[in-house]
């Protein structure tokens, strides 16, 4: 519940989603019912409609620089591609609707008239890559691929098109070529200066980085990500930062607390080295740090939160940097650290609460509970949303 509490930093500012939709919705309310004209819609229609969802889009922001190398394709191009499906799919369900007509309740185009529909607006280079990354496929998710060949023709069903986390998406889309893989993971791994940046606007708090940690013959034995130091408090925050790529299905979340569980693993390696004497960091020359005795440990993602309850004999705890900057400022390093090892979880009954839900498939049916968010759910204000430079 945290962590949904703590992604509304996605949602974009009411005022910034574009440009009004009013003439639209007059057009189609002026020819309600005429499924005669499905073919004849105006043209600045179609443009307003591709504009309203890339404005939207842009509202979100994200989390890495636009210019982003997705494979053939950047960030910002893959995002007004993204843009024209969103408002395609708007369209479509608005003419199912208004116009009456039941064969655009799902998208079908023919490839070559996709990609004549996307190079007007990206190029055609930037199309085809656009193409070939989100085209579903053995192996691949529909919710980053949502592309779906059927015959001569490809699908694009609208409920895996949303605005909600595309970034998210795009990027899980690209890392499934390998041959991307590499150079986007030093892309999202350069988001660790955040961690740099929000511990160093703690009071008296110095920040290090990628601190060596070497044996009795000089050996590197790895290194400490970020480690936060108020020398006067004699504390020390050592934090092994991963950086996956936020989680849409249960099977990614579960990658995800995988993660947790390799850096509590480097974490044990190197601390064990250290308390036993065998190993020791390397500070920069001037520095003035305490004992590692008086250090505490934490394995950080960008985005998302351990799933599984901390067990009381594990003494490398885990957390997240969006967690963390919603728990600034703080007063002292100590104070952090506590918010940290005690974050303020929702409570059942007051934020949130399990409703009972049920879902219908021809003759079966399936109760389950579900989880909602209550209206005084606290979420992140404004001005700390992804748009504002927020994680």
């Amino acid at each position: 519940m945290l962590d949904m509490a703590l992604e509304q930093v996605t949602i974009p500012p009411p005022a910034s989603e574009g440009p009004s939709l009013d003439s639209v919705a007059d057009w189609f309310e002026r020819h309600r019912g005429r499924s005669d004209l499905l073919h004849a819609i105006p043209a600045w229609i179609h443009g307003l409609m591709w504009s309203r969802a890339e404005s939207e889009l842009r509202a979100r922001g994200t989390t890495v620089p636009e210019d982003t190398n997705l494979g053939g394709i950047n960030l910002a191009q893959a995002r007004t591609c993204y843009a024209t499906l969103l408002g395609m799919c708007n369209l479509n369900e608005i003419c199912t609707y208004s116009l009456e007509t039941p064969q655009t309740a799902l998208w079908f185009i023919r490839p070559p008239a996709l990609l004549q529909l996307l190079s007007r607006r990206v190029g055609q280079s930037a199309a085809e890559a656009f193409v070939r990354m989100t085209t579903f496929r053995t192996g691949r998710s529909p919710r980053t691929a949502p592309l779906v060949p059927s015959d001569s023709m490809i699908m694009i069903p609208s409920d895996l098109v949303s605005a909600t986390g595309f970034e998210r998406t795009l990027l899980r889309a690209a890392s499934a070529d390998p041959a991307n893989s590499g150079a986007l993971g030093n892309v999202l791994g350069e988001r660790a200066r955040r961690w740099r940046d929000r511990l160093a606007s703690i009071p008296h708090v110095e920040v290090f980085e990628r601190v060596l940690v070497r044996d009795g013959l000089g050996r590197t034995l790895g290194d400490l990500d970020v480690v936060a130091v108020d020398a006067a408090d004699q504390l020390l925050l050592v934090f092994e930062t991963k950086w996956p790529i936020d989680a849409s299905t249960l099977a990614e979340s579960y990658k995800i607390d995988a993660l947790f569980d390799s850096g509590r693993q480097q974490v044990n390696r190197l601390s064990d080295a250290i308390e036993a004497g065998e190993a020791e960091p390397v500070w920069p020359r001037g520095a003035s740090v305490p004992p590692m005795s008086s250090a505490r440990w934490w394995v950080g993602s960008a985005q998302q939160l351990d799933s599984r309850p901390a067990s009381a004999q594990e003494t490398v705890h885990t957390t997240a940097l969006r967690l963390l900057e919603h728990l600034l400022p703080c007063g002292s390093l100590r104070e952090l650290d506590a918010k940290l090892r005690f974050p303020p979880l929702p409570t059942r009954g007051i934020e949130f609460d399990l409703a009972e839900q049920t879902v219908r498939a021809g003759r079966v049916t399936i109760h389950f509970p579900a989880l909602v968010l209550a209206p005084g759910m606290p979420t992140p204000p404004p001005d700390r949303r992804v748009h504002e430079g927020w994680t």
